[in-house]
């Protein structure tokens, strides 16, 4: 069963369910980014009904990207996106004030919720971030990415209470191909979706998308998407940026 890796109270039962053991399990951080200055500088949490919800990136000091199956609600017409609040500079979600809010939110014109595919949006910020050592823009990949070591940082659930992690964790994982990731994988993959594992046990979990995973380089190279189910010793499935790079030239102004 394909599950979006979404803080589960907020969107289970529009994109999510639990797996038939009824837990999610827990995501094992290679390490805790606590309040250690510039660990991740790149990423927002983004607040829906006053709590964390997803990640994002920061494109440039009014861009944010992110996952298209978080924000999906206000890329309509006639929708709020001032509901998004979005808070960036400290690795402790106790620690993070949401004083901007969204301008605009563009999702992908060919998202599709029910296979999540094209799971990719930007938001306008209502006030330009100002970008400091803490605060800083994430670079776009040149070039694709195969059998790599990656990163990626989140708040995402640690155990089966579904109770987010405070500190910033992060975990290393390698990207393998599309097809060894459409053999391991129940679901369908697509090229357009980059595959990463770290083994069971460790692994992205509910309120760990739309976040970054990052290269060696600190290139932003996926957007985390779903999984089956958290951290079950099958790959994680992220965006693959490289694919929507003219979409996000085209969008991000």
């Amino acid at each position: 069963m394909k599950v979006v890796i979404i803080l589960a109270c907020v969107a289970a039962t529009v994109f999510a369910a639990p797996g038939n053991n009824g837990s999610w399990r827990i995501v094992g951080g290679d390490g805790d980014a606590g309040t250690a200055p510039h660990t991740s500088p790149y990423q927002v949490s983004l607040s829906i009904n006053g709590a964390h919800t997803c990640s994002g990136s920061i494109l440039d000091d009014s861009t944010i990207l992110t996952a298209a199956h978080c924000v999906v609600g206000f890329c309509d017409e006639g929708s709020d996106p001032t509901l998004i609040k979005i808070a960036a500079g400290k690795n402790k979600l106790s620690e993070l004030v949401y004083n901007n809010k969204g301008k605009s939110v563009i999702c992908h014109e060919d998202y599709d919720s029910w296979d999540i595919k094209n799971d990719i949006a930007i938001i306008k910020l209502e006030t330009a971030l100002t970008l400091t050592a803490d605060i800083q823009a994430v670079q776009l990949p040149r070039t694709d990415i195969i059998n790599e070591e990656v990163t990626f940082y989140g708040w995402g659930t640690t155990d089966n209470s579904s109770i987010l992690s405070d500190a910033l964790k992060y975990i290393t994982m390698k990207t393998i191909s599309v097809k060894d990731c459409i053999d391991k994988m129940p679901d369908k993959v697509g090229p357009t979706e980059v595959c990463a594992i770290a083994g069971t046990g460790k692994g992205a979990c509910h309120g760990d998308a739309g976040g970054p995973l990052l290269a060696s380089d600190g290139t932003v190279i996926g957007i985390v998407s779903w999984g089956i189910p958290c951290a079950e010793g099958y790959p994680d499935v992220f965006t693959r940026v490289y694919s929507f790079l003219d979409w996000i030239e085209e969008n991000r102004n």
